[in-house]
C-alpha cells in the first residue's frame, strides 16, 4: 500500500535471480533495474507535488480548478513577497483598497483567512492607521481561531501588549503569537481585541473595502459562520467560543498571517 499523500514512498530492495543480470536488449525479461527505475519516477513525481497535495479539496485537479478565484489576492501577496514582506496569507477580500473603523473597547473582531496547504506562522498583522492613546486593562492582542464541531477554538494567542494599538500611525503592526503555529489546510478566523478603560483617542484600523453587504453575511455555510465576526463586552480572548452566539459585521478587518 503507498504511503502517498501523508508520507513519500520508499520501496523494499529487490535483485534479480542467479544468473540473470540485466540485459537491457532482453525484451521479454523483467529486470530489478526496470522495477527501480518506475520507483524512482514514483518518488520524484511524489516531491515534485509535495505532501497532501489536494489540500482541503477532493483531489488535486479540484485544487487546481480553484486557482482561478485567487488570482488578485494571489497577485498581490507575490507582489509583497518579492518586495521583501514576511506576510504569507492575508484576509477574506481584495487585499489593498482601504478604508477604516474605530476599534471600541471589548470589541472583537475577527475575519475569515484561507490557509491552503499546511503552513507555520510567526504570528498576525493587521493595519493601524490612527494610533490610540488610552489607559489600557483587560487583554489587548491578536489571535486566531478554527472551526471545530459548533463552537470557535483559539489555536494561537499573542501576549497582552496595548501598545500594538498605540502607534506609530499609518503602519502595519506585526504581532507575534507566544509560540510558533503550525497550521493545517482549512479556513482560520484572525482575532483582534482592544480594552481600555479610558481614552483620548480610540484606536483606527484599517477594513478592507469590499462589499460589506455580502462579507458580513452568514450566507449558506453549514457551521452557521460569518466571514467577519464581531462580539462586544469581551476582556479576553476565550478559548472557545459557540458560534450560535457571535454576530456578523460588515467591518472587513485586513488581517496578515506572518
Amino acid at each position: 500500500m503507498s504511503a502517498y499523500p501523508n508520507n513519500i514512498d520508499t520501496f523494499r530492495q529487490k535483485e534479480n535471480l542467479p544468473g540473470h543480470p540485466f540485459d537491457s536488449a532482453n525484451k521479454k525479461a523483467f529486470f530489478v533495474e526496470d522495477i527501480q527505475a518506475l520507483e524512482s519516477d514514483v518518488v520524484a513525481i511524489e516531491s515534485e507535488l509535495g505532501l497532501n497535495p489536494s489540500g482541503i479539496f477532493d483531489n488535486v485537479a479540484s485544487r487546481l480548478d480553484s486557482f482561478d478565484l485567487d488570482i488578485e489576492q494571489a497577485n498581490y501577496l507575490k507582489i509583497i513577497k518579492a518586495l521583501g514582506s514576511s506576510i504569507r496569507l492575508v484576509s477574506v477580500g481584495s487585499g489593498y483598497q482601504f478604508s477604516s473603523f474605530s476599534s471600541s473597547s471589548g470589541s472583537l473582531r475577527m475575519s475569515a483567512i484561507f490557509v491552503p496547504r499546511a503552513m507555520s506562522f510567526t504570528g498576525i498583522a493587521f493595519s493601524l492607521l490612527t494610533p490610540g492613546v488610552f489607559s489600557e486593562d483587560a487583554f489587548n492582542g491578536v489571535g486566531l481561531y478554527k472551526i471545530v464541531g459548533s463552537n470557535l477554538v483559539l489555536v494561537a494567542v499573542s501576549a497582552n501588549n496595548a501598545n500594538i494599538f498605540k502607534g506609530p500611525s499609518q503602519s502595519v503592526v506585526f504581532v507575534p503569537f507566544t509560540s510558533q503555529f503550525n497550521a493545517e489546510p482549512g479556513v482560520y478566523f484572525c482575532a483582534v481585541l482592544v480594552h481600555y478603560i479610558s481614552q483620548t483617542t480610540v484606536p483606527v484600523l484599517g477594513v478592507q473595502a469590499t462589499n460589506f453587504s455580502v462579507v458580513g453575511l452568514r450566507l449558506d455555510f453549514p457551521s452557521g459562520v460569518p466571514l467577519n465576526i464581531f462580539l462586544s463586552g469581551q476582556t479576553a480572548l476565550s478559548s472557545s467560543i459557540p458560534i450560535s452566539s457571535i454576530g456578523a459585521t460588515g467591518f472587513n478587518v485586513w488581517f496578515g498571517l506572518y
